[in-house]
């Protein structure tokens, strides 16, 4: 989940925009923390919240991380959901974390 700090939604002016994104997105940003942290996390244990906080000028941003700790009596009663969602992930291993990019091609470990 990503929560803009800097935004509220013009028809909820007291709650922040969330955004949930595909991995695939994740790469896009070239951002080793978001990535590594997204690969490296077990979903039926925690939960990450990611808070950003864009610069005036827009040039960056400032991001916070949170792991949340799934309640056992949450996980016990969408284990079916959560074995289903396991079971389209791939090994940790086999994600590409891009870190940065040269001319075409992202460098990627």
């Amino acid at each position: 989940m990503i929560i803009n700090a800097d935004y509220n939604p013009p028809d909820r002016p007291k709650d922040f925009a969330i955004d949930y994104l595909t991995f695939d997105d994740l790469q896009k940003s070239y951002d080793k923390t978001l990535q590594s942290s997204v690969i490296s996390y077990d979903p039926t244990l925690q939960a990450i919240v990611f808070v950003f906080l864009p610069s005036k000028s827009g040039n960056s941003v400032a991001i916070w991380r949170r792991k949340l700790v799934v309640p056992n009596n949450a996980r016990l009663r969408f284990q079916t959901e959560l074995d289903v969602a396991l079971a389209g992930l791939k090994e940790p291993r086999s994600y590409m974390v891009y870190v940065d990019e040269y001319g075409d091609y992202p460098l990627a470990f």
